[in-house]
């Protein structure tokens, strides 16, 4: 089992919390008002103080404190409180951006019989379509990189691809270590100024997915399962 430091702070923060992006109208039907919509409707918390989400975040990094995650948290925050939110916790700052006005950030994840699950998903708005075009840009990149140096290794089933619908386009990426059954799976999605991001790491391939694909549903964006 991999502890949940390393799991966050190592893969999901350090190598692969890259970008996605939606509508207009508040976020559309994959930005910050959508996605906290569908938190609410899955019953998970709201945190109303930024000290209580970087406490909390903290102790799940740190103290791999998983009942904190179990049934989802999350923040929904505009102008001033985007910073403070998103720069309060090493598990959000590595993607907060000045030019973001907008954000809606979810976590949520278990701990079953020494199998570890980690989903993080964030709708992001920015000022501008070329500020989230270029957030956008860096995260499938950043995702591309991982395919093409993971596809070196035999044990590795990993997948990469970009798409184009409309006026949205998207990137969808899956890892699987087949020796340890370790799984990683993220997608990108942009469409005007809004960013919306998914990725899941875990042990189990079954828990990953299932979490994911079902945020995905909810959002109406294409899972990395599809690949």
């Amino acid at each position: 089992m991999k502890k949940i430091k390393t799991i966050i702070a190592g893969t999901l923060v350090a190598s692969m919390l890259f970008s996605a992006t939606a509508c207009s109208l508040g976020g559309g039907k994959f930005g910050p008002s959508k996605l906290a919509a569908y938190c609410k409707g899955e019953g998970a918390e709201l945190y109303t103080d930024s000290d209580d989400w970087e406490d909390d975040l903290d102790d799940l990094v740190n103290k791999g404190d998983y009942k904190i995650i179990k049934d989802g948290i999350y923040v929904h925050v505009k102008g001033d409180d985007v910073k403070e939110y998103l720069k309060s916790s090493s598990v959000t700052n590595t993607f907060y951006d000045k030019a973001v006005k907008d954000a809606t950030v979810y976590i949520i994840g278990n701990e079953k019989s020494g199998d570890t699950t980690v989903v993080m998903a964030a709708a992001l708005t920015f000022d501008n379509k070329d500020d989230a075009l270029d957030f956008y840009e860096d995260g499938a990149d950043g995702m591309e990189d991982d395919y093409k140096d993971d596809k070196d290794y035999s044990w590795y089933n990993v997948d990469f691809d970009t798409f184009e619908e409309g006026s949205m386009q998207y990137a969808l990426f899956f890892e699987e270590d087949t020796d340890w059954e370790d799984t990683t799976v993220g997608g990108i999605y942009l469409q005007g100024t809004t960013v919306f991001f998914i990725i899941g790491k875990g042990d189990s391939k079954k828990d990953v997915n299932g979490y994911v694909d079902d945020i995905c549903e909810g959002l109406g964006v294409a899972a990395p399962s599809e690949l």
